[in-house]
């Protein structure tokens, strides 16, 4: 009883700062927001896309790489009548890579994407508007080599993570991986690096600079507050920032040098619905 009424207490805390929250944006950014979601909001039909194709059925009688079984392996047996484990499911970009022209569309979506999701990288980095320019035709040029990459091990049943495509992946994309280090220079890359481990944290601060109107967040800014909020989450084992997972208390008082009064005021607001949200699912994981 008491997990229940934590989930509606928190329910109704978060709808309120939620509904706060939109209520400032509309009122200063609207008009901006609009404008600088629409890459964003292709790219996420896109993603959309690979769901409703990974839950497409082969042709009947035919494997996910479109081969025909064997009798013994469709019954599930092998020769000694033992039964065989389930194969592996192809990952999303293994979907996407059988398929020529969804391909095509991801590509040519994920390139638009391209200043949404490393947008505030390039104005950290301080790439000229040429060095942007080639930084994401390296970015698309890897993904395709990616999706090469993806279609041949779905060809050959096996993973993308395989030794064998591992060294494909290498190879294709090499002269790309010296191009891109070459471009941003020692110190740019390991920020780059970093910047890749930090999703979330990225989608957050440019949201949070795109609803500040008049109370621009400027570049150093930005990095600053990057940094605070990687310093306040928690990592997975690959050393990702977990989504959700930022401590409002350490953040605010380590962001509180950074920001002036009416920045802080709008990502205090942020924050708080965070926090609910991650409460809430805690509770709801735990009825």
């Amino acid at each position: 009883m008491r997990t229940r009424r934590g989930i509606l207490a928190l329910t109704v805390i978060l709808l309120a700062a939620a509904l706060g929250y939109d209520a400032w944006v509309a009122r200063r950014a609207l008009a901006s927001q609009e404008a600088s979601a629409a890459p964003a909001r292709r790219y996420a039909q896109m993603v959309r896309q690979i769901h409703v194709f990974g839950r497409r059925e082969s042709p009947a009688g035919q494997d996910a790489a479109g081969r025909q079984p064997d009798k013994a392996a469709a019954s599930g047996k092998t020769g000694t009548g033992l039964t065989n484990p389930a194969s592996p499911k192809p990952n999303p970009r293994q979907l996407i890579a059988s398929d020529p022209e969804l391909s095509r569309q991801y590509l040519k979506n994920y390139a638009s994407g391209l200043d949404v999701e490393y947008g505030l990288f390039i104005r950290m980095a301080g790439l000229s508007p040429a060095d942007a320019a080639q930084f994401r035709q390296l970015m698309t040029e890897i993904e395709a080599n990616n999706l090469q990459v993806a279609r041949t091990a779905a060809e050959d049943g096996l993973t993308t993570v395989d030794p064998q495509m591992k060294a494909l992946q290498t190879q294709l994309n090499q002269q790309d991986w010296i191009a891109r280090a070459d471009l941003l220079g020692p110190s740019a890359m390991a920020a780059f690096d970093q910047y890749r481990t930090e999703g979330s944290l990225v989608t957050l601060v440019q949201n949070f600079g795109g609803s500040l109107g008049d109370a621009t967040l400027n570049v150093d800014q930005a990095r600053q507050l990057l940094a605070v909020l990687g310093e306040a989450s928690a990592r997975d084992s690959n050393g990702n920032v977990v989504p959700n997972s930022i401590n409002v208390q350490q953040a605010m008082a380590a962001s509180s040098s950074i920001l002036n009064q009416d920045q802080a005021t709008v990502l205090a607001a942020m924050l708080q619905v965070i926090e609910a949200k991650a409460r809430l699912s805690q509770l709801s994981q735990g009825d």
